[in-house]
């Protein structure tokens, strides 16, 4: 059931990427999440009892009563939409429709329908042949309009109204915080459930004639969401297959979110909700971006008269690649590679080159998905253009891929073509007069994403690390032998080419290790190392339970985590359990400076382990040949539902080394580490808080310009798994390789 809050809405405002920092997260086409925060007042006196309060801790106040029961309106999960309406005498930036032909009187029909719904009732203004009627009732929510008398034949029915557009439709989740007169609410679009079903169990999409991806991306959506499943609108066929020779594509360990956008990032297509004129609602759609688009196709028109201000904000060349290469394993399982380069580009700037390796490629099987592959990186990276800010009036509908036309004099002597790639519309009845604007970065041309594509660039330190050439050959003879690492209890652990090994059959070295050590411990045991950096970390069971025949009447399993890894050392855990319910939910919270923290909401009760997932980020700004370490500190903590107190799970340092290898060239060098851990807890309903305790910076050589370190909290979960048994870990760590950490040089 549906409550109407309109009459207490203070202030709302929807972002689809980020408006204020240009360049430093994904935008709008990236495919990122639409998120709304809009802030509600309470009626009523502060503290006055009866009044009624959105707080959802305030058990009493009416809009938290359900069934007589305490059911606050504002929680986790409840979906909200926002729909907004536009009265002017102008149909150009409003909703107002002027003169509508509704139809025409036949002396017989007395229900007509207005092209446009939900409308505001007093808005609507109906004529007969020119001469305004009232005689008439109106479903505002269904725009039926029935006539008290059926209008004759031939009698021209018009009709001028106001209608709202739905501008939002999403869940609550991310942050609900009550401030006296005051609750404000952050919600993310429908994409935000898919962000927060997560792939556990492997599952293999494909065929052998290649199966359309806007196909294989339903067949995710419906086996991991069921009924719930959204259907893809997609409006024209991609034309790309994802095919199950040599290999399948196997997904697992990932949202069913990042596995629907790997496929339509390797086909260069934008994926996310986007409205739909003929649903006057949000669907998940695939489509291509309109990257052909200039002023004579774009969707508005403004001029200096509007009240639109330009601002350049932005020119950079940081981004720019114009040869990009792609590697790929064709259907005999052979390594291909296709080149595509941009000769305008590489006449201005020269070549800039671009490495696009197998894994981040893994659904590419043929020269043409590789061309096109390459195309859309090329598309998005190739040109130096500026990004503006462009501040307007609100325009209902407004969106990514939209065209803006502007003229303005004052400034260009030519009508201006700008793109929108992330957008963001505020509304204010807070201010004196209320404040209703839309705000844009735009671009002088449509592009496919910008992050996206970067974030698949091989580099050092990179995912997809670059592969030795001189090695292929060797690689691919021994792709199907397994390694074998001795240990002094002649137990041996077995890796295949992808996994992290030392040598080969052959007694051959591999990689260059700094240091390794290796052993056994319990469950739950911190294993100290002092090392100079984060070490790689494998674990597999030494001594534990696989069954446990007094507990045959739950299902068990076994499983062997290693957590907390730092240059400090790490913590294995190994354990037998009864299985429980788990879950698994999206944050996206940044803390940028100390003292900024993130406090979960109630887990469910019986939680025995609970899972936070972190990425610590630094970044500085070097002169050449620079170097400095960047240190964070952070704290977790923990407490019950029912407890005031909070109880420290520990305080974790994080440092890196940040080198500037340029000769010449001053730079941004950026360190990401991404960091789990791991909190095994009596029985109980928690909540998880984790504070940004400081930074700093040592070990300086040469110039540091500037510097910064945050980190994001991305997710947490909790399992009510029941350990039945402990048992013990051998565990083997490696110093050195190549490092598994994001490094990106600016």
């Amino acid at each position: 059931m549906w409550e109407d809050v309109t009459d207490y809405l203070v202030r709302a405002s929807c972002e689809l990427g980020n408006v204020d920092d240009v360049g430093t997260e994904a935008s709008g086409v990236d495919g990122v999440v639409r998120r709304l925060e809009f802030t509600l007042a309470n009626d009523g006196v502060i503290g006055d009892h009866n009044r009624a309060s959105f707080s959802p801790r305030d058990q009493d106040s009416p809009w938290n009563r359900w069934q007589n029961e305490h059911q606050p309106l504002l929680w986790s999960g409840r979906q909200v939409i926002l729909r907004v309406g536009v009265e002017s005498d102008q149909e150009s930036g409003s909703t107002t429709i002027i003169n509508e032909v509704v139809g025409t009187g036949d002396g017989a029909t007395t229900q007509f329908e207005l092209a446009k719904a939900p409308v505001i009732a007093n808005t609507v203004t109906v004529y007969l042949n020119g001469v305004e009627t009232t005689a008439y009732a109106l479903d505002a929510d269904t725009g039926i309009i029935t006539f008290n008398t059926a209008p004759a034949a031939g009698v021209a029915i018009t009709a001028t109204y106001t209608w709202l557009r739905t501008e939002f439709r999403g869940v609550l989740g991310h942050r609900i915080s009550t401030d006296g007169g005051t609750v404000t609410c952050e919600a993310f679009d429908l994409a935000r459930i898919l962000q927060r079903t997560y792939i556990r169990e492997p599952k293999e999409y494909g065929s052998e004639q290649g199966t359309p991806v806007e196909v294989v991306i339903q067949q995710i959506l419906d086996d991991h969401l069921g009924a719930a499943a959204p259907t893809l609108y997609v409006p024209e066929p991609t034309g790309a297959v994802i095919s199950s020779v040599p290999e399948p594509w196997t997904v697992e360990y990932m949202s069913v979110w990042d596995a629907i956008q790997t496929a339509a990032t390797q086909i260069g297509w934008y994926l996310g909700y986007r409205y739909s004129e003929d649903d006057n609602d949000f669907r998940l759609t695939l489509m291509e971006p309109p990257v052909d688009k200039d002023e004579t196709t774009a969707e508005w028109h403004l001029s200096w008269e509007d009240d639109i201000y330009a601002e350049d904000v932005d020119i950079t060349d940081e981004h720019i690649r114009n040869r990009v290469t792609v590697y790929y394993r064709d259907a005999s399982g052979n390594r291909q590679s296709v080149t595509l380069e941009d000769p305008t580009s590489i006449a201005e700037f020269g070549v800039l080159d671009m490495m696009i390796e197998e894994p981040n490629a893994d659904l590419i099987r043929t020269e043409a998905a590789a061309q096109r592959l390459a195309r859309a990186a090329l598309n998005s990276l190739s040109q130096l253009y500026a990004e503006t800010h462009l501040s307007m009036p609100y325009l209902p509908g407004l969106d990514v891929f939209d065209g803006i036309v502007v003229t303005n004099p004052r400034t260009s002597s030519t009508a201006d073509f700008y793109a929108v790639q992330s957008v963001r519309f505020d509304l204010d009845w807070g201010t004196d007069p209320p404040r209703f604007r839309s705000e844009v970065i735009a671009a002088g041309k449509v592009v496919r994403g910008k992050q996206r594509y970067l974030d698949l660039e091989t580099r050092p330190g990179s995912p997809s690390k670059p592969i030795d050439r001189e090695d292929l050959q060797h690689l691919r003879e021994i792709k199907h032998v397994p390694y074998e690492i001795w240990h002094r209890n002649e137990m041996a652990t077995r890796f295949d080419v992808i996994g992290a090994f030392l040598k080969d059959v052959d007694d051959k070295a591999n990689f260059y290790a700094a240091r390794i050590a290796f052993g056994t411990a319990s469950d739950g045991e911190f294993i100290p190392l002092g090392w100079d950096h984060e070490p790689k970390v494998i674990a597999a069971p030494f001594s534990a339970f696989t069954y446990i025949k007094d507990n045959a009447s739950v299902d068990q399993k076994m499983e062997t985590v290693v957590t907390n890894v730092s240059p400090e050392g790490f913590t294995v855990h190994i354990r037998t359990v009864a299985v429980g319910a788990d879950q698994t939910h999206s944050v996206g919270q940044r803390l940028s400076a100390p003292s900024q923290q993130w406090t979960s909401e109630a887990s469910a009760p019986g939680v025995r382990e609970v899972v936070v997932n972190l990425r610590l980020e630094k970044n500085a700004d070097m002169f050449a040949r620079a170097s400095c370490r960047i240190t964070q500190v952070y704290r977790i903590e923990y407490k019950e539902e029912a407890d005031p107190d909070w109880t420290e799970f520990g305080e974790f340092s994080d440092s890196a080394d940040l080198v500037n290898t340029s000769y010449l060239i001053r730079q941004v060098i950026r360190h990401r580490r991404d960091r789990t851990h791991i909190l095994t807890l009596p029985p109980g309903t928690y909540r998880i808080r984790v504070t940004f305790v400081s930074r700093s910076i040592s070990s300086r050589v040469s110039t540091i310009y500037s510097w910064d370190a945050f980190m994001d909290v991305q997710s947490w979960g909790y399992k009510t798994d029941e350990l039945l048994a402990g048992g013990d870990v051998l565990w083997f760590a490696v110093e050195g390789g190549a490092e598994d950490v994001e490094e990106e040089e600016t």
